[in-house]
């Protein structure tokens, strides 16, 4: 098997900093590569399978922190809701009933969504617009 060929000092900041936002160019100039090639650069060193597997093994590692962490909150967040005794002191039942809101929107059971339609759009513009004339 032959030996992995290990990253340029360039590279592993590169490696680093994409890491932070997943933006390739922005990468690219804070590991030292020129501003104006810094979309191809970007490219070729995403391109590169060392590169490539380094920032894969990266994005794992990072994901199953995400996921621990997310699954401590939850489990945090259960056993504050769903405690055996029932507390009757008005902060203790807003923690609860706090800790249940959060468990379902983690669930996805509330969603905050607002229609706007052609027609209410255009009549806040218009409105607006009256507002400013009317001001003047």
């Amino acid at each position: 098997m032959a030996k992995s060929k290990k990253l340029t000092p360039k590279q592993k900041l590169f490696v680093e900093e994409y890491a932070k936002d997943f933006n390739g160019a922005r990468a690219a100039r804070d590991a030292g590569y020129a501003e104006q090639y810094a979309d191809r650069q970007a490219h070729a060193l995403i391109g590169n399978s060392r590169v490539a597997e380094i920032i894969e093994q990266n994005l794992e590692q990072h994901t199953e922190r995400v996921h621990v962490d997310v699954q401590r909150i939850v489990d945090e967040l259960v056993a504050i809701a769903f405690k055996d005794e029932l507390d009757t002191n008005r902060e203790a039942t807003r923690d609860r009933l706090r800790a249940i809101e959060l468990l379902g929107k983690y669930a996805g059971m509330f969603k905050d969504q607002i229609e706007i339609t052609k027609k209410t759009l255009h009549a806040t513009i218009v409105s607006r617009l009256e507002d400013m004339k009317n001001k003047k």
